[in-house]
Formats: structure tokens, sequence, C-alpha cells
């Protein structure tokens, strides 16, 4: 916002804006009053809680790829407001590039990063072949490069939550703190990871599975 208050009290009230903006930057979350950023049409609060999980979604890319993919594609399946979906392409594309680079990445400079390290960041509508609900809207993000890798969330109903990690599904949306392992599908696997987790004191909330069939991919 511009700083031109007229009044003492204006000049505090735009002081704090810009205060509370430049600090959601520095935190890497959604900043609904930065200059070359669209503006949103969300809740600043439904906005925080879509950017949260885009931005474990780009976290979660981030660890999958090892090396610095040609291209983050972000895929929209449902309609949605193009500010909207900026706001959450620029949250996941931060985090994936926070693992990427060695540069301080904020949904702010997220794209000129990107630029400078020669990915492509696209927007892209999905063909509908995986078509959303029809009361949600899912977004795919892709790591594109030697080996691709995709992470989708859903929005629905003013939350969100990870459904589908590298094809496979989830019964329940993921968000907070997870633990995804990837590993062959055999008996005692599920076990074995409790056993770990245990010795570590970390209790388990909840628990997903999934694999494409038995013995392969889990």
């Amino acid at each position: 916002p511009h700083i031109g208050g007229s009044s003492g009290a204006a000049l505090a009230a735009v002081g704090e804006i810009i205060s509370r903006s430049t600090l959601a930057a520095l935190r890497g979350e959604a900043v609904a009053n930065a200059v070359n950023l669209p503006t949103a049409t969300l809740e600043s609060a439904e906005l925080a809680r879509l950017t949260r999980v885009a931005g474990a979604a780009g976290h979660l890319l981030g660890v999958l790829s090892s090396g610095i993919p040609e291209a983050v594609i972000m895929r929209i399946h449902g309609e949605v407001v193009g500010a909207v979906a900026e706001h959450v392409f620029l949250a996941a594309l931060s985090e994936g590039l926070q693992h990427w680079t060695t540069t301080r990445v904020t949904p702010v400079n997220a794209r000129i990063v990107a630029e400078q390290h020669r990915i492509a960041a696209r927007i892209v509508a999905a063909d509908g072949r995986q078509p959303a609900p029809a009361d949600a809207i899912d977004f795919s993000f892709e790591a594109a490069g030697d080996g691709a890798h995709v992470v989708r969330i859903r929005w629905s109903g003013g939350s969100a939550g990870i459904i589908e990690v590298d094809r496979f599904s989830l019964d329940h949306p993921l968000a907070g703190d997870m633990l995804i392992t990837h590993h062959r599908d055999r008996p005692g696997m599920i076990g074995h990871v409790g056993m770990i987790l245990g010795r570590h004191d970390v209790n388990i909330a909840g628990m997903q599975v999934g694999r494409h069939y038995r013995g392969g991919e889990a």
C-alpha cells in the first residue's frame, strides 16, 4: 500500500499493513499487498490455508526431485480465479526452489529465481482426464526433468490437503506434520516403520498405505 497517509493514525495503520506484509513475505507466506503479485479474491485466512498446503506440496517436490528440474508445472482441475492460482503456484514454486537452489526464495521473487536457473514455470488447465469432484478444485504440481514427480492437492469446503503423491492416491487428504516413505510392498514393512518411529518417541496419529500391485512400489 502507499505510504501517503494524511494523519498520524492513517500512517500508523498503513505502517502496520506494510509490516505484516513484509513479515509474511519473509516467512514465505501469501502476501496480499505485494506490488508484483496479483490481488487474490479469497479471504486472507482461506488463502493462507490453501497456500500453506501448496507450499507443503512444493517442499515435497523438492525432496522427491534430487536435481534441478527443467520445469515446474501446475495443472488446475476445476475453475479458479487467475489471481488465486498465481498465489497457489508461487507458494509451491518457492518451496521447491529452496531445495534446488541456494538462493533465498519467497513467493514474491520465485518466478525471477526460476528464470535465473532456467526452470520453466507454467500454470495450465488440466485436460479433464482426472477431474476433481464438482465441489472441489485440485492443483497438480509437477517437477519435470529426468524423473518427473507429481504432488496433487485438493481445495474443498475451505480446507486443503495433499491427495496424491507420484500416482499414489490417498483416501484422506494429508496436512500438517507427516512422514512419507517410498518402498517395495512386502510383509512387515508397516511394522518396521512403526518400530523406527517408536524408538524415537514419535507417535502415529494416522496412517495411509498404497500400492500399484502386490509386491510392487508402495
